[in-house]
């Protein structure tokens, strides 16, 4: 039930909540908006669930990506879900496995959508940490992927647009 959610949320903001700061600033928590991340469940009507939340009180969502996933035109589907009271924060990006992020194809959806933040939500060491792979990265694969994060970073920059990381527990354990 969402009851449930809103408690684990105002309980362990770490686990679900995004903070975002106001637009007027952050000098107080009652600036703040509360918003979740893009877990979905699988079976739900997307809006639906989105619609419920942002009647217990959530201000935003991370998943700006869904978007492009959804049945329409992703930017109506943004307009819907702000037309719920709900600020759309970040699209993702996958740095994974040597991956090159298009940097256009980026900014040509961060726009369409009205985003100027991009998220990182897994390195190659939250991959083996997952179970999306055997084995956890060697250090030149983590050193490359971290090449490739400060690149991306600096041209998104030229753009307009922040590049942020989500962190796990493993990016902190993982020591070589």
């Amino acid at each position: 039930s969402f009851a449930f959610w809103k408690i684990l949320c105002d309980n362990f903001p770490c686990l679900i909540v995004v903070w975002l700061r106001s637009q007027k600033g952050c000098d107080a928590v009652e600036k703040m908006k509360s918003g979740i991340t893009g877990f979905i469940p699988r079976d739900a009507d997307f809006f639906q669930t989105l619609q419920s939340y942002a009647d217990i009180g959530y201000k935003a969502f991370e998943g700006a990506g869904f978007m492009f996933f959804l049945p329409g035109d992703p930017k109506d589907n943004a307009k819907r879900v702000r037309d719920m009271g709900l600020e759309l924060i970040t699209l993702g990006a996958n740095v994974q496995n040597g991956n090159q992020p298009d940097v256009k194809e980026i900014v040509t959806k961060a726009n369409t959508v009205g985003v100027n933040r991009v998220t990182i939500y897994h390195s190659s060491a939250t991959a083996w940490r997952f179970a999306d792979r055997a084995e956890l990265p060697d250090f030149e694969e983590i050193k490359k992927e971290l090449q490739t994060i400060d690149k991306l970073g600096k041209d998104l920059a030229k753009e307009g647009i922040s590049l942020v990381f989500h962190n796990h527990d493993q990016e902190f354990l993982t020591c070589y």
